[in-house]
């Protein structure tokens, strides 16, 4: 069986996939991990959820640790809590090891950093197709097509600011950006290689 989820999806379908014994295959749009990575540097979370932590939590370093300290809560629920089955290759830990992802992220996402997408590709073990969009820490460059494994594959899109080099988001959204997982008809270029991941991988 295969899972595709978009955004919320992605971040919440890596930890659902994995600990599915159902699911052997899974698309992962826009995803990240952990959640604590993922919100303090998402445009979302700073427009309302922010806010409402400041009336019990004054000091910004104290709403970063508060942000950790719920990340026990919701590593059951999303890949960081899984990752260790894989790092370590215990399959008593009930993750199947062999199981097979497609990631796709857009560069500048002020919702779900790439940065904690890359995470999540890391801990799957993932490569990117050749040419990658630029250099990904500890992701290898392969030649598609890629029959073996799981592929972690960013998108550039012209028009959207560069990302931050601190802790914070990007500072404005863009839908453009995400647009390849909600409407494939914005894309253009080479970004026309989304139409192409799925055969590639073999996924279906």
């Amino acid at each position: 069986m295969t899972f595709y989820g978009i955004s919320q999806g992605g971040i919440l379908g890596s930890g659902y996939a994995l600990s599915s014994p159902y699911i052997n295959k899974a698309v992962l749009g826009v995803p990240g991990s952990p959640f604590a990575l993922v919100l303090p540097r998402s445009y979302n979370f700073f427009s309302g959820y922010f806010q409402l932590l400041q009336f019990q939590v004054n000091r910004n370093s104290h709403v970063r640790l508060v942000i950790s300290l719920l990340q026990v809560l919701w590593d059951p629920a999303e890949g960081a809590g899984w990752f260790s089955g894989l790092s370590t290759g215990n399959t008593g830990s009930g993750v199947d090891v062999s199981k097979r992802f497609l990631i796709q992220t857009a560069l500048g996402d002020a919702q779900v950093p790439t940065l904690a997408a890359q995470v999540t590709a890391r801990n799957l073990n993932c490569s990117t197709l050749h040419p990658q969009t630029r250099y990904v820490s500890g992701v290898a460059e392969v030649h598609g097509p890629v029959t073996e494994g799981s592929v972690y594959q960013e998108f550039s899109y012209m028009g959207v600011l560069q990302e931050p080099l601190d802790n914070g988001s990007t500072p404005r959204p863009s839908d453009s950006m995400r647009g390849f997982i909600f409407a494939s008809c914005r894309m253009t270029g080479s970004n026309a290689r989304a139409y192409v991941l799925v055969p590639v991988l073999q996924l279906a």
